[in-house]
């Protein structure tokens, strides 16, 4: 099944088998034309959906005006990086305080499938644009795509629906 727009956002998951709770099935995103994931590995579609609820819950909270005109890269070390390095990482960084990452981060909602090889954040500008920044931990880069307002909330949505119907 394919939610959204492989254009600009979209999730696309396969079930393969249920068995108890578990929803086991295969997982990825769609973002700016470009695949982000790994097909092969299997994913408990129920916890992705459990993430996806998390991540909408907190949706009010998305909006952050203050960053509108902040890089990628800034908003990608505000939200993300500061928080996270890599593991064979020299350093070892300070823990810089809360970490508020439910209404902006969805490599979660991707599970392994995702969260092993990129980031995904996205953050809501004053007009309602929702900024999908993804890091690719492989090749060290950062893209950002621009969604239509409500884009996000509703792919999600309708996969977190679409997976807790599956039996």
């Amino acid at each position: 099944m394919l939610f959204g727009s492989p254009n600009v956002f979209a999730i696309e998951a396969e079930l393969l088998e249920v068995y108890g709770k578990w929803k086991y099935g295969r997982l990825r995103f769609w973002i700016g034309g470009n695949m982000i994931g790994d097909w092969d590995d299997t994913s408990d579609l129920a916890t992705s959906a459990r993430w996806g609820r998390t991540f909408l819950m907190s949706s009010d909270r998305r909006t952050r005006i203050d960053l509108d005109n902040i890089s990628p890269d800034d908003v990608y070390e505000l939200l993300y990086g500061r928080f996270v390095e890599p593991v064979n990482s020299q350093s070892i960084k300070a823990w810089p305080g809360a970490w508020d990452r439910d209404p902006y981060i969805i490599d979660e909602v991707g599970e392994s499938a995702l969260r092993d090889r990129f980031a995904v954040l996205v953050v809501r500008k004053s007009d309602g644009i929702d900024r999908i920044i993804v890091n690719y931990f492989d090749e060290e880069r950062l893209s950002e795509t621009l969604a239509p307002p409500g884009i996000c909330d509703h792919v999600i949505e309708t996969y977190c629906t679409w997976v807790e119907k599956q039996k």
